[in-house]
């Protein structure tokens, strides 16, 4: 207790009986220093000379899981340095040295690593000597998280984007997988009639595969065994999850099927076959695989196969990274499918290559029947059109990491503010000029600044919360947030923006993903005027009304494009990009978000010096 209140109640917790000099202080400059280090958003801690922890915000107690106090900080926090390659102690700061912005990783029991970044200063008496050390952690964990999710996705696409056929896929899949998730061994299954035998594995034993390959059950003569109605009896945890046999409620399932465990003995020992609803063949756990992932890929109500993860060590899976893989293995059915669809109409074109050269041969071809041969094969291109059109919405988020450079533009501005606020108060305070109305006013106004940036942060992450459902909006406020959303990235680049609003028409639809179609544009936008180097750059957005239509036109005045793409420019993976700046996607999502979302229309012209994007809805 303290003053008969326990000290363990205030925001930040100080150890009884720390070193008088970082002990120093007025009740009131206490609890001003109490106040800016909880309101800091990172755990700051504060060691004495020993490396004992003397002082740590709440922010710091619930990073480590416990109270710290009174505890050497180097065997409290095991901060691994990432670039140096090895562990960091509070010995660095209490020797003088000054550690910034360095990337540190942090396992609390054997958890999931935290990745943050890393501050420690010495602490100096007024005679100069080192008395202790501050040291402040901000967690980046989510950051570092989308990041490595954001390369994975589009390396992913990539990879989707580069093989020429169903082999080449999946043996890139595979590898992929087995580089991201770091099991020792991968495969996939593919259905072969009614079995579904491994297509490609990556470090399964060969007796392993050669015994597992077959899931449906065979008699004595190596017939397939067959339920009531005709069906093959598929075995094992396998069979399960390609059926769809599972129960969500039970902890081993996904509510998307998915069966995993990070421990296939410990599974085993604590449930029933009722409750795995199989019978186990258990040759996983035989082989000592322990960590074990089966992901279903399905297209629709068709079972394609199964995605399998296996390695020897336990505890290798998180929920997380199950919804990972999850997430890819609808990217890698989607670009099966593709592949099966892109296979049919080559074997369908050939088939009416060989028709048409019978037909023209024997002369005995009537132009109806030509005719309905053609249509055919554009119902066959159309139907292939619109599974490629299922991929691109599911690589959605991987497109919306480029919005990461307008944050940074939006801060560029307050931050320098901020700083020049900050050296005010010495120049003031050099000057004899410095006065607590002075002060006020300085907290004041970069309070607001911080107040503004973090708002930045909430509009970003409004702006790309995915639409549950349709409401109304109206057009005028969608556009205003997508440029304020811009505002950094224009400002940046000295682009002007000129609003002409003939009225504000309320639509209903998704608010975030047509505000997305118009980042999208703006977006290109910015691009091309970089690209070309264009004088006095300007984006001129009219909103309005033509009929019975609301109607948003967004026009640049950067030269317009050329005519030999202009019909392209709305196709899937078409970009005038490199390969690293631009997947093509953008503006093919963007229609597919205006025609198939919205039951409207998007559509580009080049009009006066430039390009113009035309949005009916």
């Amino acid at each position: 207790m303290r003053n008969g209140k326990r000290h363990d109640e205030s925001p930040f917790f100080r150890a009884a009986g720390e070193d008088a000099d970082l002990a120093g202080g007025s009740a009131a400059s206490e609890r001003l220093a109490v106040s800016i280090i909880e309101q800091a958003g990172e755990a700051i801690v504060v060691c004495d000379k020993r490396g004992r922890i003397i002082r740590a915000s709440r922010l710091a107690h619930q990073l480590c899981g416990n109270n710290p106090l009174l505890k050497s900080f180097d065997a409290m926090w095991p901060l691994w340095m990432l670039e140096a390659g090895r562990l960091f102690s509070v010995a660095a700061p209490l020797r003088g040295e000054s550690l910034e912005s360095i990337e540190v990783e942090y396992r609390r029991d054997g958890e999931q690593a935290f990745h943050l970044l890393l501050n420690a200063t010495p602490l100096r008496s007024s005679d100069g000597a080192i008395i202790g050390c501050v040291v402040t952690l901000a967690d980046i964990t989510g950051r570092k998280l989308a990041e490595q999710e954001r390369e994975a996705s589009l390396e992913f696409l990539r990879l989707v984007n580069g093989s020429a056929s169903t082999r080449d896929l999946i043996r890139a899949a595979v590898d992929f997988f087995q580089r991201q998730s770091g099991c020792e061994a991968v495969g996939i299954r593919l259905r072969e009639g009614d079995d579904y035998p491994y297509y490609e594995v990556r470090g399964f034993p060969r007796e392993f595969v050669d015994a597992d390959n077959s899931l449906c059950d065979r008699d004595g003569d190596g017939e397939i065994i067959r339920d009531a109605a005709g069906c093959p009896v598929i075995a094992c945890m396998c069979g399960n999850v390609i059926l769809g046999r599972f129960n969500p409620a039970l902890p081993f399932f996904t509510a998307h099927g998915s069966f995993w465990t990070n421990s296939m003995t410990e599974l085993m020992a604590s449930t029933t076959e009722a409750e795995r609803q199989t019978r186990m063949r258990n040759r996983c756990n035989g082989d000592g695989y322990e960590s074990m992932a089966l992901i279903p890929l399905l297209f629709g109500d068709e079972r394609v196969g199964l995605l399998q993860l296996n390695d020897r060590r336990p505890g290798l899976f998180t929920p997380d990274a199950i919804t990972l893989w999850q997430k890819f293995s609808g990217y890698l059915t989607m670009a099966l499918a593709k592949f099966k669809a892109d296979e049919a109409l080559i074997r369908a074109h050939e088939e009416l290559e060989r028709r048409v050269r019978e037909r023209t041969e024997d002369l005995a071809i009537s132009l109806w029947e030509l005719e309905l041969e053609i249509a055919e094969r554009q119902r066959t291109s159309e139907a292939l059109r619109e599974k490629e059109r299922m991929l691109i919405q599911q690589s959605r988020l991987a497109a919306m990491g480029e919005m990461i450079g307008n944050i940074a533009h939006q801060w560029r501005q307050p931050l320098n503010v901020l700083g020049l606020t900050i050296q005010q108060l010495l120049l003031f305070y050099d000057d004899g000029q410095f006065s607590r109305e002075f002060l006020a006013h300085g907290v004041d106004s970069s309070m607001k600044l911080i107040q503004h940036m973090s708002r930045t942060i909430d509009d970003f992450r409004d702006y790309f919360r995915p639409d549950k459902e349709k409401v109304e909006f109206r057009l005028g406020e969608a556009v205003s947030g997508a440029l304020a959303l811009m505002e950094g990235s224009l400002g940046h680049h000295r682009i002007a923006t000129e609003v002409f609003s003939q009225c504000d028409p309320a639509v209903i639809g998704y608010r975030n993903e047509f505000a997305q179609v118009i980042l999208n544009i703006l977006s290109n936008a910015v691009d091309i005027f970089r690209e070309r180097g264009i004088e006095n750059p300007k984006v001129t957005i009219t909103i309005g009304h033509e009929g019975e239509r609301a109607v948003v036109a967004i026009a640049d005045n950067a030269g317009g494009i050329p005519g030999e793409i202009m019909e392209k420019v709305f196709d899937p993976y078409f970009t005038t990009k490199s390969s690293q700046s631009g997947t093509g996607l953008g503006l093919f999502m963007s229609k597919s978000i205006i025609e198939k979302n919205m039951n409207g229309t998007l559509t580009v012209r080049n009009s006066g010096d430039g390009a113009e994007f035309k949005i009916e809805v």
